[in-house]
């Protein structure tokens, strides 16, 4: 099998998948790359997305290429690397490395206090769907199925929410 990036056929074997990985490394990086600023996190997020395409090989549905079908991994881990740091963000770095747990969890609460205030700010059901999501830790296709609409648009609500927050955050500074 050829290793080129326009097959549309799946590489099935161990060898295969290895030259095919070598050729098309960089294209899936550069996939990375545009979503997350660091090297690291798009490494991570391409081999976590070969990895999956890799276990799920047996289910290319054939449709399209196959470069195309291991982008779409690509996309995916990367936004999931995204969201994870996006949250691990939020919380402020404590003062001192030497504070005690309680010390961690007031600026914790401090930070979230501060978030929540600027998602009640937002026009509603962003605000809502935001809260379900981030503080309440529910699923989209729950939140989905309590507003009784699709999936879909809970994805687009939680999108241009996080937007507005990014608006609002960099018109006021953070009350945090």
């Amino acid at each position: 099998m050829s290793s080129g990036s326009e097959d549309s056929s799946p590489p099935m074997s161990h060898g295969d998948w290895r030259d095919w990985v070598r050729a098309n490394h960089a294209r899936a990086l550069g996939a990375a790359r545009r979503i997350l600023n660091d090297p690291q996190d798009a490494e991570d997020a391409v081999q976590e997305a070969f990895f999956n395409a890799y276990c799920k090989v047996g289910s290319f549905p054939g449709d399209r290429p196959f470069l195309a079908w291991v982008l779409w991994f690509v996309k995916y881990a990367s936004l999931n690397v995204y969201h994870k740091n996006g949250r691990q963000a939020l919380l402020p770095p404590p003062d001192d490395p030497g504070d005690d747990a309680r010390d961690i969890r007031a600026s914790e609460k401090k930070a979230l206090e501060g978030l929540r205030t600027l998602v009640e700010g937002l026009p509603s059901p962003f605000d809502r769907n935001l809260k379900s999501y981030y503080f309440d830790e529910r699923s989209v296709k729950e939140i989905a199925k309590e507003e009784q609409v699709c999936v879909g648009t809970i994805q687009w609500r939680l999108d241009r929410g996080r937007e507005l927050l990014r608006e609002r955050v960099s018109i006021q500074d953070a009350p945090w």
